[in-house]
């Protein structure tokens, strides 16, 4: 076998011999891209590492990129495969390593193989020396003036020969940074051989970034401290100026500053402002009213010497305040008194016929506003803007018209046609207003189911030939009680084939021949009790299915006339005249006691027994009788005369209220009457025939009866 051969060209590959057909051989290409100094080839073989060959190959020719050829050839007692290891050297062949590639080849078959490899290691700055970070010497790879190759440090800065540190061997001083390069630094000490950019070796600048300030500088009059020595304009002359926020010329005492020069701002005047927020305040200002300082002379509007004192406008009390133009002098702020109007029906309305009260505000008299349109203030639905509806009355105080324009579409006070002319005496209604009744002269009996539409059914005689003064629907089923002549009572419910009834006289131990003039129910329940007062003061009860009980009787044997409630444990009963005096009789059932109400106050024309009464609440009530008399009651234990027309002779024979504004009058003279503050007013009918009864369940609801006559508003 042929020993190993190594050839090494620079240029290209040429053998040191020829290569014979059955030799092998491998072209190794080492290529470099820094300065190498020397290249390494070492060959052994792959299975024994001992047998190997090295080459060295200095290089001439250091400007990368660049390469060496060698060829190697297998010694005889080496394996087929051949390991090759390719090392560069920085500066010299002794240098260090700083790069190193291996490869392998098998030379099994004759011929070349070419191996190809590069190597690689830094030298920034291009001195021939590698970075110590790969193996190198050079401590500073950006820097050509630093290597191992320089003998000695320069004072320059950098570690020239990468030994002992920047600047080795020079002596050292403190510099300091001159930002402003007035000649004087500030901050840190830099140590250095030589003083770096911007810095200089005096220390001492108390503000290095304005050159005019520095120990050694002449102090100028800027309010600056030019030299440093912590004084501003020290040694020169200065004046005392005082801080003028709102430039009216007058400073703040305790805003001073000593300066050699006016600071922006400030002023020297030494008369001082009380409030340097306002350029109209200061010393020798005009004082105004208002409550501040104007002048500055400690105290608010001094100059004003009325303010705050005592003062009246018409009985009302005030004060002197500041006008609402300050430069003016001071007015007395008491308001002036309002004028009120009592609003009896609450609807935020006065009346005129009522006395005007004065009254300082913010006092309101209570029950009174301060207008006096209302044209009726006992109606909380009658008052100047008020909806016009159909209701026979002037709803919205226009003019004194009723029912303007169409409310009513041809509906009114009429007639309603009944089957047979009747001599009529009572009406009641249901709940609701349905269904109506009518009952009067011999045994005359009628309904209407719907008060609004329909006809009366007739049930003439149903409970006998007996005359009925008074009748009573009871609320659950719309039946009737009846009350009349001969102490009879009756109770019937419509197309029922029977009537019930009884007379009042079993209650006295045999028949009565005094009638009944009045009755009212309690229904409580499932039970019905009926309660009725005659011409002779007596007073009854009567249960369905039971006999009548006597409850009470006046001392005097004057006739009761009617009787209502509006309460479940006390009946109100409208009584003839005793002694001249108008009376009202109340019985508690709970109690079963009888109470006596005289009207004391009734003037002597007035002087008649009542014969109407009703309740519209459990504490209002009003009574009707002879001569236009009339009284109200507003749940006090007195009953009194408010009689809008004291001279008015004609007999009220009914009343049925609903309100202290809509108590509905039946007259003797045929009229529908209705009081209010300022008269009378009277409703149709006027036919001459007397009307004996009314009821109404609302304004829009109202019936009324007399001989041969039905009256319904609004038919």
């Amino acid at each position: 076998m042929r020993g190993i051969f190594l050839s090494f060209l620079v240029l290209g590959f040429v053998g040191c011999k020829s290569v014979g057909p059955d030799e092998a051989a491998i072209h190794v290409v080492a290529s470099y891209d820094f300065k190498a100094g020397c290249i390494v080839v070492e060959a052994h073989d792959k299975d024994a590492p001992e047998k190997s060959q090295t080459k060295q190959i200095p290089v001439l020719d250091r400007s990368p990129p660049a390469k060496v050829d060698v060829a190697v050839f297998r010694a005889a007692d080496w394996g087929s495969t051949v390991a090759i290891t390719v090392t560069a050297h920085e500066r010299t062949c002794d240098g260090a390593e700083v790069a190193r590639e291996t490869r392998e080849s098998s030379l099994k078959k004759a011929g070349i193989e070419e191996v190809s490899l590069l190597l690689s290691a830094p030298d920034e700055d291009g001195d021939t020396y590698v970075s110590t970070s790969h193996g190198g010497t050079d401590c500073d790879d950006q820097d050509a003036n630093s290597n191992p190759g320089f003998t000695t440090d320069e004072c320059d800065g950098h570690d020239n020969d990468c030994r002992n540190g920047v600047d080795d061997g020079h002596p050292v001083v403190d510099f300091f940074l001159d930002e402003d390069d007035d000649g004087v630094g500030a901050g840190p000490a830099v140590k250095a051989c030589m003083a770096p950019l911007h810095h200089v070796a005096l220390s001492g600048d108390c503000d290095d970034h304005n050159a005019s300030r520095a120990p050694g500088k002449t102090e100028s009059c800027d309010d600056v401290d030019n030299d440093c020595n912590d004084k501003v304009d020290d040694g020169l002359s200065t004046v005392s100026y005082y801080r003028d926020a709102d430039g009216d010329g007058y400073g703040v005492e305790a805003d001073k500053r000593e300066s050699c020069n006016k600071p922006t701002g400030y002023v020297s005047n030494t008369s001082f402002d009380c409030n340097d927020g306002n350029a109209d305040v200061h010393p020798g200002a005009t004082e105004l009213c208002n409550g501040e300082d104007e002048n500055c002379a400690g105290g608010a509007d001094e100059t004003f010497t009325q303010k705050g004192q005592a003062c009246t406008n018409s009985g009302c009390s005030g004060t002197y305040i500041c006008d609402t133009d300050p430069k003016k002098p001071v007015v007395c702020n008491a308001p002036q008194p309002v004028s009120y109007y009592v609003d009896s029906d609450g609807d935020g309305q006065g009346t005129s016929l009522s006395p005007v009260e004065n009254a300082c505000p913010p006092t309101v008299p209570s029950g009174k506003v301060t207008n006096n349109t209302d044209c009726d203030d006992t109606d909380p639905l009658t008052q100047v803007g008020a909806q016009e509806i159909c209701d026979d009355r002037d709803n919205n105080c226009v003019n004194g018209k009723t029912d303007e324009a169409a409310v009513c579409n041809g509906k009114g006070w009429k007639a309603v046609t009944m089957p047979n002319g009747r001599d009529w005496y009572t009406v009641a209604l249901g709940t609701g207003g349905s269904p109506v009744w009518v009952a009067g002269a011999s045994g005359a009996l009628a309904w209407r189911a719907n008060s609004a539409t329909g006809s009366f059914t007739e049930f003439h005689q149903k409970c006998g030939n007996i005359t009925w003064f008074a009748a009573w629907v009871r609320p659950s089923d719309g039946a009737v009680f009846l009350a009349g002549d001969g102490g009879y009572m009756a109770t019937y419910t419509a197309n029922a084939a029977d009537c019930a009834t009884t007379n009042t006289g079993s209650a006295m131990g045999g028949p009565s021949s005094s009638p009944l003039r009045g009755i009212v129910g309690i229904e409580s329940g499932t039970g019905t009790t009926v309660y009725a007062v005659n011409g002779q003061g007596s007073l009854y009860s009567w249960t369905p299915g039971n006999l009548p009980v006597f409850r009470s009787y006046r001392s005097v044997p004057l006739p009761y006339w009617d009787i209502h409630t509006a309460n479940p444990s006390t009946l109100l009963i409208a009584a003839e005249a005793l002694a001249d005096t108008p009376q009202v009789d109340s019985f508690d059932l709970v109690e079963s006691a009888r109470t006596v109400h005289a009207m004391d106050d009734v003037p002597a024309a007035n002087k008649y027994g009542l014969h109407g009464i009703w309740a519209w609440d459990s504490t209002h009530a009003v009574a009707v009788g002879r001569k236009g008399n009339i009284v109200w009651w507003n749940g006090a234990t007195a009953w009194k005369f408010l009689s809008p027309d004291p001279a008015m002779q004609v007999d009220l024979n009914a009343v049925s209220a609903l309100d202290r504004s809509s108590a509905y009058i039946a007259s003797q003279d045929g009229r529908i009457r209705r009081p209010t503050p300022t008269g009378w007013v009277e409703h149709y009918y006027s036919g001459g025939t007397a009307l004996r009864d009314i009821a109404a369940s609302s304004r829009q609801n109202i019936w009324a009866v007399g001989n041969s006559i039905v009256l319904h508003f609004a038919e």
